[in-house]
């Protein structure tokens, strides 16, 4: 699936194909075990977040992450035997989905070529596995990285399904559908001043996903009150005021044990949950902002109060590690980026520096590529 980033992608599978596979039987005699990750969920390696995946969805296996995630390295067409062995004997029976979600994240410069390489590898020996279903998600601005090579291209002609930008008719479905299975009310008033200002460009999901988040939490009784709407400035301000809410909420934290929060100690974070990242491969081409994880253990006490309070407020979503990995805090949704104005005004400070910073750790790791195979010859 390929769309703009706030189509829907992540939440069409989680909340339509998923669901729809594992609880309505949708294919008569098979039941579906699904097996959800992202390539950099845990490190800049993504068979390490494959192999954390399918340890956590099949304990029985009793599986090592660092074993299975050398084995799956090294031996990428062994994801078909690995899915054998979760599966047992069940034969068709039983299907494997494999959803790697955040798929751009493979194209990261801090993702090593030979690792990029193997990986579509192993997604061509898992969809040749008539054990496995394999889906990913990715942003459609990254879809000028993809490998131009025969194995890859190949990939997309086994399916390739563009997600657009939900339009107003559709949006509302989005909005009251969910909002009658839970018993909700919503005025037609407040549902069109919801799609007006949620408009029908990219993250208009996402932006309206926020205030709804808002206006549940804020709701009387039963209904979505307009009052409660104006309250959290509609939705444009959804995002950018449950944030700064979250910012003065770390400050007096902070100021109770006579501290505070810097510039230092947002930049650390901001750092740590954002990078930036070509869009193309050419030269010069155009960047883009994307999520990161930032791991707790590595943020200075004050970026990490203001890291648990934006995670309190859903900006940020928090994640406890397992299987020896560390925990994390990453961004809910890219439209923070683009709906935060702190965020914003630091990002526009230095984006030129964040460049820089890239191009470098790229131009050294091609160095180090160059030094280790004059080494070799």
């Amino acid at each position: 699936m390929i769309g703009p980033s706030g189509s829907g992608k992540s939440s069409l599978v989680y909340a339509g194909l998923i669901p729809t596979l594992t609880e309505r039987s949708i294919v008569a005699g098979v039941r579906w075990i699904p097996v959800s990750f992202s390539p950099r969920e845990l490190s800049d390696d993504p068979f390490q977040s494959l192999a954390a995946a399918l340890s956590k969805s099949f304990p029985d296996q009793n599986w090592r992450v660092p074993d299975l995630t050398q084995r799956l390295r090294t031996h990428p067409a062994d994801i078909a035997a690995v899915a054998s062995d979760a599966l047992g004997q069940a034969g068709a029976a039983v299907q494997l989905l494999l959803f790697v979600d955040q798929f751009e994240e493979l194209f990261a410069s801090k993702v090593e070529e030979a690792a990029r390489s193997n990986f579509f590898k192993l997604l061509t020996a898992a969809i040749e596995c008539p054990l496995v279903r394999v889906v990913i998600a990715m942003r459609s601005d990254f879809y000028n990285q993809w490998p131009q090579d025969e194995i890859c291209i190949a990939l997309l002609r086994s399916g390739h399904f563009p997600v657009a930008v939900p339009g107003p008719a559709a949006l509302e479905k989005m909005i009251t559908g969910p909002a009658q299975a839970a018993g909700l009310t919503i005025s037609p008033r407040l549902l069109q001043r919801i799609l007006d200002d949620t408009g029908s460009g990219p993250g208009a999901l996402a932006l309206a996903e926020f205030a709804l988040s808002l206006l549940y939490d804020k709701k009387e009784g039963n209904t979505l009150t307009e009052t409660a709407y104006t309250a959290i400035g509609g939705v444009a301000g959804a995002i950018d005021g449950l944030a700064e809410q979250a910012v003065a909420q770390a400050e007096k934290a902070l100021q109770h044990d006579a501290k505070v929060l810097d510039d230092e100690a947002t930049s650390r974070l901001f750092l740590a949950i954002a990078s930036v990242e070509q869009r193309d491969n050419e030269a010069g081409g155009a960047l883009a902002v994307v999520r990161r994880r930032a791991v707790k253990g590595d943020l200075p006490e004050a970026a990490l109060i203001l890291a648990q309070q934006l995670a309190d407020k859903r900006i940020l979503v928090s994640r406890e590690g397992n299987n020896g990995q560390p925990a994390v805090y990453e961004v809910g949704h890219e439209a923070v980026f683009s709906h935060w104005e702190r965020f914003k005004g630091w990002y526009a400070r230095y984006a030129e520096d964040l460049a820089l910073c890239r191009q470098a750790e790229q131009a050294a790791r091609d160095w180090d590529k160059d030094q280790r195979r004059s080494i070799l010859k």
